[in-house]
């Protein structure tokens, strides 16, 4: 395990730099889905980079035996479909 050998404060380390990187590779993603400000990229070329730095930050995460938390995750979709379901009946209303 990695966090024998670095210690849990450079896990957390990691997990930062590479949620950041993660940050950049999907930002640059979602341009190049839209089309607007070139990221100098091929679309391939981003999704590989998003997988890898989503890979690196799931390695760290996974040495401490961080996991997603379910309910955490029911919950955060349930306000994402009201939030859909909310707006979708307001343009039907108005």
């Amino acid at each position: 395990m990695m966090v024998e050998e670095i210690g849990e404060a450079a896990i957390y380390e990691g997990i930062s730099e590479e949620a950041s990187e993660l940050a950049s590779a999907a930002a640059k993603m979602g341009r190049i889905l839209r089309g607007d400000n070139p990221a100098g990229i091929s679309k391939s070329e981003c999704e590989s980079r998003v997988i890898t730095e989503l890979t690196h930050l799931l390695m760290y995460c996974c040495d401490i035996c961080l996991f997603p938390n379910n309910v955490i995750a029911k919950d955060t979709l349930n306000r994402f479909n009201k939030r859909i379901y909310d707006k979708k009946n307001s343009h039907e209303h108005a």
